[in-house]
């Protein structure tokens, strides 16, 4: 008995760690490539949403707010947000995410992860699927209606009566602009 307290002890503390991470107020992690592809595989029955951005890109900005709504829209158990910081002035980073608290995991690149995730411009958005396939690769500001759009349709591929179902061309040319 005491051992089943002390595991569930221990997952209580994982599962508040993990959620208080995306609304914390100090400073995000440091993530490089291989953190980032381990959360990939780990959310697999998962769609994966990655946005890179920086605090003095102004498209960058303007998207968190959507990606907020889309938070509340969508709970973590179908899809998991992931925002990286490409910023170079840790200091920065963190007195804006002081300034706009958002409600998803927030982590800050490191050297080797622009160059591995071929971030050439910002923002940057990658979507994977449920299966881990990348099915979206966007560089510049993406309408959260577009990507609502390329959500649901994910979403839907694995609801009751809709399993296998693709996502149609004219969304994934939509949400992938320019690759």
């Amino acid at each position: 008995m005491r051992n089943l307290l002390i595991v569930l002890s221990c997952l209580f503390v994982l599962v508040v760690t993990d959620n208080a991470q995306a609304l914390q107020a100090g400073p995000p992690p440091t993530v490089g490539y291989m953190k980032l592809f381990r959360e990939i595989n780990e959310a697999k029955g998962k769609i994966v949403l990655i946005n890179f951005f920086a605090t003095w890109c102004g498209p960058c900005k303007l998207e968190i707010p959507g990606l907020m709504a889309l938070r509340k829209l969508y709970p973590e158990k179908e899809i998991r947000m992931i925002g990286v910081s490409m910023d170079t002035d840790y200091g920065q980073l963190r007195a804006y995410l002081q300034q706009t608290p958002v409600n998803y995991t927030v982590y800050h690149a490191d050297a080797q992860v622009a160059q591995i995730f071929q971030v050439g411009s910002l923002p940057k958005m990658l979507v994977y699927d449920q299966k881990g396939t990348l099915v979206v690769n966007h560089s510049g500001f993406l309408a959260p209606e577009q990507l609502k759009n390329v959500l649901d349709r994910l979403v839907g591929e694995h609801t009751p009566g809709n399993a296998g179902r693709p996502v149609s061309t004219q969304q994934q040319t939509a949400a992938q602009g320019n690759q």
